[in-house]
């Protein structure tokens, strides 16, 4: 079931670190407090965007078995091999039905058996929300079809992550603010995952604009500017050559969603 409301952060709160609603109303009211959090608006994406998208989804259907296989690829890393249609698909794991229904029990298995594989992932959206400069947008993803974990356990795994990200793009240490929801419309609801978005912090807790988001992995574009036709056609480029690469190897790509 869904929290209740009054378990959530308030937006005036000065710094968040949890899970938040989803509703677009409330968002607002985040956003007038927590500008890298997205507003009503910014959640809905640009036509170019959502016809990259589109696209995209089209591609990864002609590519791989299923949406599911290319997430399993892609994000968690496992090897793929060729069905008999010609498409890309996890190695070792047999469809259950002709639908390709994925069960618990067949995500439980295949995670067992690849106990190197971690069973959680933190990426940066590939179709990320047009925040305002300072803001990321990520996915945490999980190895199960229901979201098993606690809100604070997931909160606890954001912020491992973020930490791990600013460690490795040599700002360790710094201070950092994420809010999360769960994501009442899901692209891949075989897998669970959660839209997380965060910006780091100065002294005073206030963003740091200045801070490069490439550092950190983001596919926030620099000054939070939206994404003109010419530069949704170069994302679409490579995306589709990203998955030309992908079905001439025989082998995934990098290319979360």
């Amino acid at each position: 079931p869904a929290p209740l409301m009054n378990s959530f952060p308030p937006p005036t709160s000065r710094v968040i670190r949890s899970r938040i609603p989803s509703d677009y109303e409330i968002l607002a009211k985040y956003h007038q407090h927590h500008f890298w959090i997205p507003g009503r608006d910014q959640i809905r994406p640009t036509p170019e965007m959502k016809a990259v998208k589109e696209q995209t989804l089209r591609d990864i259907e002609q590519t791989y078995r299923s949406t599911t296989d290319y997430i399993l690829s892609t994000v968690f890393q496992f090897p793929t091999v060729v069905d008999r249609r010609g498409k890309l698909a996890v190695a070792g794991v047999t469809r259950d039905d002709a639908e390709g229904v994925w069960s618990e029990d067949t995500l439980h298995r295949l995670f067992v058996q690849n106990p190197s594989i971690k069973p959680f992932r933190f990426v940066p959206n590939s179709f990320p929300y047009q925040l305002d400069a300072g803001g990321n947008h990520f996915v945490m993803w999980y190895s199960t079809s229901r979201l098993l974990k606690g809100d604070d356990e997931i909160s606890h795994g954001i912020t491992r992550g973020i930490k791990q990200l600013l460690k490795e793009s040599g700002a360790g240490g710094m201070d950092f603010d994420f809010a999360w929801y769960v994501n009442p419309k899901m692209t891949v609801p075989e897998l669970a995952h959660v839209q997380v978005f965060w910006a780091v912090l100065d002294d005073d807790k206030c963003v740091r604009q200045d801070f490069p988001a490439a550092a950190t992995g983001s596919t926030q574009e620099e000054g939070g500017e939206k994404m003109d036709e010419a530069e949704a056609a170069m994302l679409a480029e490579a995306i589709r050559l990203s998955l030309e690469g992908a079905q001439a190897a025989k082998g995934p790509g990098w290319l979360p969603i």
